[in-house]
């Protein structure tokens, strides 16, 4: 046998070894060079796959190979040129990879760049343990990679920059890891050690976390609310992870998903079988449940599947963008509900959460920042984890595709347009705090200027009293035409309740803060 032929037979073992991802990933597009003296090279793509076959399959792939041969054979993996000798071309594999390259660039990108320029920006990258990260820590130091140079026009859009910066382990996990009864995907990278615990998010990670080592039997729901992009769904998803490795069936659905299953099994005439698949399972975890507010079917058919599942001590674990109470168009009986078990907010994080985010991102991503340039990027116009993450993807394509150094006046400029809209001050609007009202609350807004004093309408109608007196200069005789002609006693009266709620109940704070951050996004 050649190099080729025994290349050819190790990969087929190796094929039924590993799992498909993981073999598309790492094996397809490795060829035999040559066999001698005990030593089989084999050529791969990129120096990241390099190190990765050398850590991760070093060792089973010498045992395959000395099986094959019948004698011991040492292993090396060597990065292929870019453009290969006919010989070299004469052993590849005429199989054609099933899978999508990793690290493929965006085909609407400005500019493209060759290939060992682009391998040159991931070859610093290893796979790494992700682990909370001490607040003093510092990423380890890396060549800063050379660059094409004639990128004056370049789009930094964060989410393309993440299609190359994410490592290809996360790749290989998102392509099998779905859950046990093969529903929705769990995100492998949403874990509780890839998770950063600050005071803004403490509550909700250690309930989560006490539910996902005892499910079902304690803070049964769980409740988790919140502004976008603060953790939610990384808690939502780290519990899921828990429960599949303890063998349990877990199911992770949006709101989205979980009422056009219900809409199409009446259609189809298959509730039946909704139920059962819905019914019989361990952990049930829901995002977005605000959604299902107002829809009758979907809600009829939730409130039965918790209380099956909550009477069979399975647990239930949901997000919301806001507290159930504020859910005014949700059944009372399931706002009830999700009341019974634990309500943990998630806030935005603060100046010293933002920094230990920013580092254990670095740290992941093997990029030396300075704490200068970290510091830059923590300030608080980056409100939530997402965009914090945006911004540090931002500047490291902006510094690296400009072959410069990081610094503050770097990061400055790749973030000029961001800060820039960040940092406008925000004048509302009688008419976009009415407005605003009526979303966040979901009320119509004939109802808030009407005579209705119940409960239900009476609270927003405060909350829209106390913001336009607290957000612009109307004066009382103007706030109280645009929300029915109330006279100025009843707007003090309803800025003075809020305010005392506001003073003594937390969540009343984060209520009117959530409100306001809604209605200056538009």
């Amino acid at each position: 046998m050649n190099a080729k032929q025994i290349w050819q037979t190790t990969l087929e073992r190796l094929q039924a070894r590993v799992q498909p991802a993981v073999f598309t990933t790492w094996f397809q597009g490795t060829y035999a060079h040559s066999f001698q003296s005990g030593i089989f090279v084999v050529h791969v793509p990129t120096t990241f796959a390099k190190a990765h076959l050398e850590g991760r399959f070093a060792d089973m792939t010498r045992s395959i190979l000395s099986e094959i041969t019948g004698g011991p054979v040492e292993v090396q993996f060597v990065v292929a040129k870019e453009g290969p000798s006919p010989q070299d071309s004469e052993m590849r594999p005429t199989q054609t990879p099933t899978g999508k390259r990793p690290y493929r660039l965006p085909k609407n990108r400005p500019i493209k760049l060759k290939q060992d320029k682009y391998s040159s920006i991931i070859s610093g990258f290893e796979e790494t343990v992700i682990s909370p990260i001490v607040m003093n820590s510092t990423a380890p130091t890396t060549t800063r990679p050379t660059v094409h140079r004639s990128a004056d026009n370049l789009d930094l859009d964060s989410e393309n920059f993440q299609e190359y910066v994410e490592r290809p382990e996360q790749q290989q996990k998102g392509a099998g890891a779905m859950s046990r009864n093969g529903e929705g995907l769990l995100v492998p990278r949403y874990t509780f050690d890839a998770f950063i615990v600050g005071k803004s998010n403490q509550l909700a990670h250690a309930a989560s976390l006490a539910v996902a080592e005892n499910p079902g039997h304690i803070y049964n729901p769980l409740f988790f609310y919140g502004g976008v992009g603060l953790g939610k769904t990384h808690l939502l998803h780290a519990v899921g992870h828990k429960g599949e490795a303890a063998g349990l069936n877990v199911l992770y659905v949006t709101s989205e998903k979980f009422t056009n299953e219900i809409i199409n099994a009446i259609r189809s005439q298959k509730t039946a079988e909704f139920r059962t698949k819905y019914r019989q399972i361990d952990i049930l975890l829901v995002d977005d449940i605000q959604f299902i507010a107002g829809k009758e079917a979907t809600e009829e058919e939730f409130f039965h599947t918790f209380n099956t599942l909550h009477n069979a001590n399975k647990q239930i674990v949901v997000t919301s963008d806001r507290p159930p109470k504020a859910i005014h168009s949700l059944q009372d009986r399931l706002r009830s509900r999700f009341e019974w078990g634990l309500l943990a907010d998630v806030q935005p994080p603060e100046y010293e959460h933002r920094l230990a985010i920013l580092r254990s991102k670095a740290e992941l991503m093997r990029f030396a920042i300075p704490a200068s340039v970290i510091e830059y990027i923590a300030r608080p116009e980056c409100s939530s984890v997402r965009e914090l993450e945006g911004s540090l993807n931002r500047v490291i394509a902006y510094a690296t595709l400009h072959d410069q150094p990081l610094s503050v006046s770097v990061a400055a400029r790749a973030l000029e347009h961001v800060y820039t809209t960040s940092k406008q001050v925000f004048i509302l609007t009688i008419e976009e705090i009415v407005e605003g009202v009526c979303r966040y609350y979901n009320v119509d807004p004939e109802r808030l200027r009407g005579k209705q004093r119940d409960r239900e309408i009476a609270w927003p109608r405060q909350i829209a009293m106390y913001v336009m007196r607290e957000e612009t200069s109307a004066s009382l005789l103007q706030i109280g035409n645009a929300l029915g002609g109330r006279d100025h006693t009843t707007i003090i009266h309803g800025w003075e309740k809020v305010q005392a709620e506001m003073q003594n109940n937390d969540q009343t704070r984060r209520e009117v803060a959530r409100l306001l951050e809604m209605i200056r996004q538009g």
